[in-house]
Order: C-alpha cells, then structure tokens, then sequence
C-alpha cells in the first residue's frame, strides 16, 4: 500500500488459473477492479455523518463540502493505517 494512495481494492477478487487450491480449482492471486479502500471509508463516513445530521434543513452544508470532507476523513484513515 506504500505507493498506491487509493489504498487498494477494497473487496479484491481471486482470479486466473495459477495454483490449485483446497477444493481443486485453479486460482491466481490477483485483485480484480472494483472500488478503492479510499472510496469504501469515504462513503462509510459520509454514511455516519448524514445519520447524525437526519434534519437536512437546519443549517447543514451543501452536498459537495460534504462529499469533500468524507474523501478528507477517507485520507486520514488511509495515513494513519500507513503510520503516518
């Protein structure tokens, strides 16, 4: 994860045929797309802090700040899993 700032797949696949497993299929270890760690812990705050903020009228910032910040909280988990 050093170089990658994404974080990596966050729910990455098996695929490929490279070495038999227990239940005698073939696999390759290799992550297969889908989304990052970083867009995973983004959209889990941004879940918790829309759950806390359920009156959507009283003063609550626009949804782009919002969508911001979430990505912020998402880097602050990804450099504290680095130990930064």
């Amino acid at each position: 994860m050093a170089d990658r700032t994404d974080g990596g797949p966050a729910f990455p696949q098996l695929h490929g045929l490279r070495d038999r497993g227990v239940d005698g299929r073939y696999y390759e270890a290799q992550s297969a797309g889908g989304m990052s760690l970083r867009d995973y812990f983004a959209g889990q705050a941004l879940t918790g802090w829309l759950a806390m903020h359920a009156d959507h009228e009283a003063g609550v910032p626009n949804a782009v700040d919002t969508a911001k910040a979430a990505y912020r909280y998402a880097d602050a988990l990804l450099a504290a899993a680095e130990g930064k």
